[in-house]
């Protein structure tokens, strides 16, 4: 059984993440593997696909850095300024995206590492199915009816140096001091 960690979209923080969890899981047998298409995920492999995720969406951050003309002590220059833009995406969408990727139907561990993925949503006027539940049911709607998907219930945290540093492979953010423990997040994860 192969492990396959696939970030989908152009998040250069989620890639980096990515490769960070494939340096620090792969021993000797070297089956965790980052791709970028889906064709070679077989059957009984994992799949890891990582995202952002918040109370019932999923999303990606585009980083870019914009010139901006600014003045200074009466003199205008080009600066250069760090801006990200959120992407916000429904579960049709990954799901759709998935598939141009290259997903097939096969008995696949699908996992979609994303805060709160795995989390039911309340609002005052409806009650939204946790996305990761969602997005199986679109996958079963495109005839990938082999394929389990999983999501996490809680915040997971995915700073790429938290890894190397403590040689975690994943961690969980406490909501209430807003500091990394360590409990495994394989506790966290909910099967649909």
């Amino acid at each position: 059984m192969a492990k396959y960690y696939y970030a989908p979209y152009n998040d250069t923080e989620m890639q980096k993440y990515a490769e960070a969890l494939v340096d620090a899981k792969n021993g000797r047998m070297n089956t965790h593997r980052l791709v970028t298409t889906l064709e070679n995920v077989g059957h009984f492999d994992r799949l890891y696909v990582i995202l952002h995720g918040g109370d019932g969406i999923l999303g990606w951050k585009e980083h870019r850095i914009d010139e901006v003309e600014a003045e200074f002590m009466g003199t205008k220059t080009l600066i250069k300024e760090k801006n990200h833009k959120v992407h916000e995406i429904t579960p049709e969408v990954l799901c759709t995206d998935l598939i141009d990727a290259g997903l097939r139907n096969k008995r696949i561990d699908l996992r979609l590492f994303a805060c709160n993925s795995g989390k039911s949503m309340e609002t005052p006027v409806k009650k939204h199915e946790p996305v990761a539940q969602q997005l199986l049911a679109w996958l079963r709607q495109r005839g990938r009816n082999r394929i389990s998907v999983s999501g996490y219930t809680e915040l997971l945290d995915v700073t790429a140096s938290q890894i190397r540093r403590n040689k975690q492979k994943r961690v969980i953010i406490d909501k209430e001091d807003n500091k990394s423990i360590y409990p495994r997040a394989k506790n966290y994860r909910r099967k649909f």
